[in-house]
């Protein structure tokens, strides 16, 4: 029911290897990600910062970014994790209506597979790792994060599975925030609002581009589930 990140990171360098030997990539103009929906990567304040000056002996993303520095969480919850039945609980007896309500204003029930109780179960089982925890991504967006060097915001597609969006507005819902089944901090730790899966979140970085030969002027979507 978790998946480790340094299993995404590797995946990702083998892949990208496999395309750099084609000799295709200092061709392409835009790139984009697909992440399973529902798993959530737990940035540590570190993190991402370890790409901008990488380790001379880095290879890829699975040597220039140490998942224990750089990641509170080493093995992400994903959508298998069915143990969140007591914080979906939670969530929705805080609403008059409960789960109908909840779906009023995200478009679901609480499911204990969404990030919303899985990131409220870390918080109260690990609250160590939590307050490590930096920044959020889903698996989506943190392949976006990984190939511009930088945090980047959830897609509203993907973030409509966290329970914590608003589905009329697609912006970040500070009623499911506050209703007293999240930690405090969380809204800060999500970033930005969510954007459109295709909005450009920005190009690919330095390290990306000398690794793999893809152009810096490569554009990178903001990616989906």
């Amino acid at each position: 029911v978790t998946s480790p990140v340094v299993m995404w990171l590797s995946a990702l360098d083998r892949l990208l290897d496999e395309l750099r030997d084609t000799g295709l990539l200092p061709d392409v103009s835009v790139v984009s990600c697909s992440g399973q929906q529902h798993g959530s990567v737990y940035w540590s304040e570190p993190g991402l910062a370890a790409l901008a000056e990488p380790d001379a002996s880095a290879t890829g993303f699975a040597t220039a970014l140490p998942v224990d520095s750089c990641f509170a969480v080493a093995d992400s919850p994903i959508w298998a994790d069915s143990s969140t039945g007591a914080q979906c609980a939670t969530i929705e007896a805080a609403f008059e209506g409960g789960a109908s309500t909840v779906a009023k204003l995200t478009g679901s029930r609480a499911y204990e597979r969404f990030t919303g109780p899985q990131v409220a179960a870390v918080a109260s089982r690990r609250p160590e790792a939590w307050a490590r925890t930096e920044r959020i991504s889903l698996v989506s967006s943190f392949g976006a994060a990984l190939l511009t060097g930088h945090h980047q915001p959830m897609d509203s597609a993907d973030a409509s599975g966290t329970l914590l969006m608003n589905l009329a507005s697609r912006q970040w819902c500070s009623t499911m925030l506050s209703c007293g089944g999240f930690p405090e901090d969380l809204r800060r730790k999500l970033g930005a609002e969510p954007v459109p899966a295709h909005a450009i979140v920005g190009t690919v970085s330095p390290f990306v581009s000398s690794r793999w030969g893809l152009p810096l002027s490569c554009a990178v979507a903001a990616s989906s589930g």
